[in-house]
């Protein structure tokens, strides 16, 4: 077996004299000090999903320009019998926002919001000054 040994560390010495690595130092510590500063990132839209198209359409208008709000139950769907698809607990779970009337027209809705949202959940009749 052939063993190599190399030979142990030695401390080199700068090609610039002492005076002139303070300054370079001293340049380039200016200069990172100096250098402007990255932008913040960019705040990333909510992500909101909403129940029914009547809420969609308000939320819609409030988000223009934005980001456009998931609509949950779409077509001829009731509310009252509406069964929660795959796709929809999906959108629910990644909402930071969820817009929805409330468990007395939205009875299937009741658990999943409860069990899948992290984010706010906003119910539109619990809002002040709402009455049925």
């Amino acid at each position: 077996m052939i063993r190599i040994v190399l030979p142990a560390r030695t401390r080199q010495r700068s090609a610039l004299p002492r005076p002139l690595r303070a300054a370079f130092f001293a340049i380039f510590a200016g200069a990172l000090v100096a250098a402007p500063a990255a932008p913040p990132p960019a705040r990333q839209a909510p992500q909101v999903a909403v129940t029914i198209k009547p809420i969609h359409g308000l939320v819609s208008l409030v988000m223009a320009g934005v980001a456009d709000p998931v609509l949950l139950i779409s077509g001829a769907d009731s509310p009252h019998t509406h069964t929660v698809r795959p796709s929809e607990a999906r959108a629910l779970e990644k909402a930071d926002i969820v817009f929805w009337i409330g468990s007395t027209l939205e009875t299937s809705f009741t658990k999943p919001i409860a069990a899948l949202v992290h984010g706010k959940v906003v119910s539109l009749l619990a809002a002040p000054g709402m009455t049925v």
